[in-house]
């Protein structure tokens, strides 16, 4: 798998949060240039996870606001949401884990019969990275100087998006907020996105083509103690379809029998050459969902998840899980996250 900060977890991220960069030769005590790296910077949904960490074309915003944050311009409903990751980091006695809760909604700013039918969404944020036990290191740089840290890392966020809407086409842009603390320096960063979707009911069936960009983690670096830290930038371009069948009544909802959607990220890295991303997802009477992912990583990334789920009137309840495995350097790790999720729709 690439050193990404995807790839930078379990005992990549316990024992080198910092990956260096190596100085100019001609200036060996020039100022250390250093990504930080710590999956608290890019945290994912569930249904994100499960279909191997695409989502930049993602309308489904209880999951996809974090990998895109012009997702949530398609919310119809006020979301409490919260998810744990638990890591399995291998031989290495390490226990990592991250969790993650936030408040999303959206509203409509016009008549649904308007011809120019505009929409906003919201999501506050909060993300934490611990480990049990609690591990010191001292990194030496380049001068000979060290630095001691242990892995105690959280943010904060918040996103706002808009979309407009005429006939099929729907334009969404959002933009997220972040401030980031991790145990020896904090700062802020930003990510944008946009996100177009072409829906068509022909028959009552459902037709919907997805295109996204997301740019994560703009910020100029943070500063201290003679060292330039970097956050890890993604740049995410990514495709999807929506699949669904004509409607059918099922304990009082108007719901599709089958429906299915494929999604492909194509990703940039600011520290390494990048990868590929696709994830199928097919639900049943939108009640059980059942998700496969990959990713292109050298070995290959695996991921799958389950879904389950209801509303009831206008109060929605789910349950999810995913498990992801990859191999580094340091051996077989694997990840596993279960999400709840309550809402309001209106």
């Amino acid at each position: 798998m690439s050193m990404s900060i995807r790839s930078l977890t379990g005992a990549a991220c316990a024992l080198f949060v910092l990956a260096p960069l190596a100085a100019s030769a001609a200036e060996p005590f020039a100022r250390v240039r250093r990504y930080v790296s710590s999956l608290v910077v890019e945290p994912r949904g569930v249904r994100s996870i499960g279909m191997g960490s695409t989502g930049a074309a993602s309308v489904f915003t209880i999951s996809s606001g974090y990998v895109n944050p012009a997702a949530l311009a398609w919310s119809d409903a006020v979301v409490l949401a919260a998810s744990r990751q638990e890591y399995d980091t291998g031989d290495i006695d390490i226990g990592l884990n991250h969790t993650d809760s936030r408040l999303s909604g959206g509203w409509a700013l016009s008549d649904d019969t308007a011809r120019d039918r505009w929409r906003v969404g919201g999501m506050v944020g909060y993300s934490r990275e611990d480990m049990n036990p609690q591990v010191i290191r001292t990194i030496f740089l380049p001068e000979g100087t060290g630095e001691t840290f242990d892995i105690d890392d959280y943010s904060l966020l918040a996103s706002g998006a808009a979309s407009w809407t005429r006939g099929p086409v729907t334009i969404g842009a959002g933009l997220s907020v972040k401030y980031l603390d991790f145990t020896f320096l904090d700062g802020w960063a930003l990510d944008w996105g946009v996100l177009t979707a072409l829906s068509f009911t022909p028959g009552g069936t459902l037709i919907r083509p997805r295109l996204g960009l997301s740019v994560s983690n703009l910020d100029n670096g943070f500063h201290g103690q003679d060292v330039d830290y970097e956050l890890v930038g993604e740049t995410r371009v990514g495709l999807g379809l929506d699949l669904a069948s004509r409607p059918v009544a099922f304990a009082g909802r108007a719901v599709p029998v089958i429906s299915g959607s494929v999604e492909y990220d194509h990703v940039a890295v600011s520290d390494n050459e990048g990868y590929w991303a696709i994830g199928w997802e097919v639900s049943f009477v939108d009640l059980l969902q059942v998700r496969v992912g990959l990713q292109n990583d050298d070995p290959d990334t695996s991921a799958w998840g389950l879904g389950l789920g209801w509303a009831f009137g206008r109060l929605m309840v789910r349950a999810d899980y995913a498990h992801e495995s990859w191999m580094t350097f340091f051996g077989e790790y694997e990840t596993n996250t279960f999400g709840l999720a309550t809402g309001m729709g209106f």
